[in-house]
């Protein structure tokens, strides 16, 4: 038995039309998972999934969703049963960044990245646990972020907060999901090059760039490595762990 294979396996990658989210469904699509490509933008989440399809030698399979809207997050998922009879593993990329300073963050912002970033997460969890706990085994995935770990160095605190409230969703959902065979992990990702560090002014790349002891951004592959360990075999005995994938940022 490969215990480092994902043939086969199912994965929903919720914002996986571009960035982060589009290499981790890439990766999976490489090592014979059929990837789910989920987004809110529709032109982008079509031409993704038929990428993917050229690589996986399948039909393109992708949902343009609203992860903000609970009812539209529940529909995706009964379909995906519906449509494959299982959900192997669930990626909670989906988010945005913020920069707001603190005096400059009001409600209707701090909502909004609360609402894409925490909330989805939960529901987009809560719907496919049902399905997995039914089957007994699947895996969850959360791509968190070093400002999780350690509040936020340009990112800003509505950010941070989500990203923390991520990592300690994942303990606490890992702790119930265990014992039904569901295993709940998340990997802490440090800045990405061509990712949403591409909305970066060059003082906040360069501020965060000396704070990196590897002396260099993420590549996008390298966090999808991570990402694609986690749904393994290899990892069948992580629980509630954060892969920190910095560059030492965070240690």
């Amino acid at each position: 038995m490969d215990v480092f294979s994902v043939e086969g396996k199912v994965v929903i990658v919720t914002g996986s039309a571009q960035g982060i989210g589009k290499e981790i469904a890439k990766a999976f699509a490489e090592n014979k998972a059929l990837p789910v490509v989920v987004d809110i933008k529709k032109a982008e989440a079509e031409n993704t999934a038929k990428e993917l399809a050229e690589i996986t030698g399948k039909e393109p399979v992708w949902y343009a969703v609203d992860l903000t809207n609970v009812s539209e997050i529940k529909r995706f998922i009964d379909d995906v049963v519906a449509r494959f009879g299982k959900i192997d593993v669930l990626v909670n990329n989906a988010g945005i960044l913020d920069f707001s300073q603190i005096e400059d963050l009001e409600e209707e912002q701090w909502d909004r990245v609360i609402e894409c970033n925490l909330k989805s997460v939960f529901f987009c969890s809560k719907y496919t646990f049902e399905k997995m706990k039914a089957a007994g085994k699947g895996r969850i995935i959360n791509v968190a972020s070093v400002a999780g770990r350690m509040g936020g160095i340009s990112a800003g605190c509505a950010y941070a907060a989500s990203k923390g409230g991520m990592i300690a969703l994942t303990m606490s959902f890992a702790r119930k999901a265990a014992p039904f065979g569901v295993s709940v992990n998340a990997i802490a990702p440090g800045t990405v090059e061509k990712g949403m560090s591409s909305n970066f002014t060059p003082e906040q790349s360069r501020k965060v760039f000396d704070t990196i002891p590897m002396q260099r951004f993420a590549k996008l592959s390298e966090i999808a490595y991570a990402t694609l360990f986690l749904a393994t075999d290899a990892s069948s005995y992580m629980c509630g762990a954060v892969l920190d994938v910095n560059g030492g940022m965070y240690m």
